[in-house]
């Protein structure tokens, strides 16, 4: 595939995807998502200046609202919050499904605060219920760092209180 890259640039590859599976062994065995990140060198040969503010390896999470595992969330609750270590890029992978999976009210979407590090996804919850969800999982991972870097796929479980 050509292609022309810029200096001082991070690229984000991925082969195959949940949709897409055109990568194939001859015998039709697709070959799994894979996603490769790379940074080229700036025109002076120095790695790109966004890329050397970022904290080395995936980004982290610092602070989720409910905690992953609470078992006393109030139902009342109108957002899950996800906050990063760093500036993320604007997609999100909040994935699952399911009887666990929380409801999003119609109409609403996730969104990202303005400092790029805060993520909310609206809900409506259940009394007495338990509630699994991911951050990224191995084929969605658009949780990522501005500079392309994807966060280690993360399960997040809860459970309402009976009210």
């Amino acid at each position: 595939m050509p292609v022309a890259l810029e200096p001082g640039r991070t690229y984000v590859v991925g082969i195959n995807g949940t949709h897409a599976v055109n990568f194939q062994s001859k015998w039709g065995v697709p070959l799994a998502p894979t996603t490769f990140t790379f940074t080229t060198t700036s025109s002076n040969g120095e790695v790109a200046a966004a890329a050397g503010r970022q904290p080395n390896g995936p980004p982290k999470i610092i602070k989720m609202i409910p905690k992953n595992g609470a078992d006393d969330v109030t139902p009342n609750l109108k957002v899950l919050r996800v906050t990063f270590d760093r500036p993320m890029a604007e997609g999100f992978s909040w994935t699952g499904g399911g009887p666990e999976f929380p409801t999003i009210p119609e109409g609403q979407a996730p969104k990202w605060s303005r400092d790029s590090r805060t993520c909310t996804l609206p809900v409506a919850l259940e009394a007495g219920k338990s509630y699994r969800l991911g951050l990224n999982s191995p084929s969605f991972k658009n949780f990522a760092s501005r500079d392309g870097v994807p966060l280690e796929p993360v399960v997040y479980r809860f459970k309402t209180r009976d009210d």
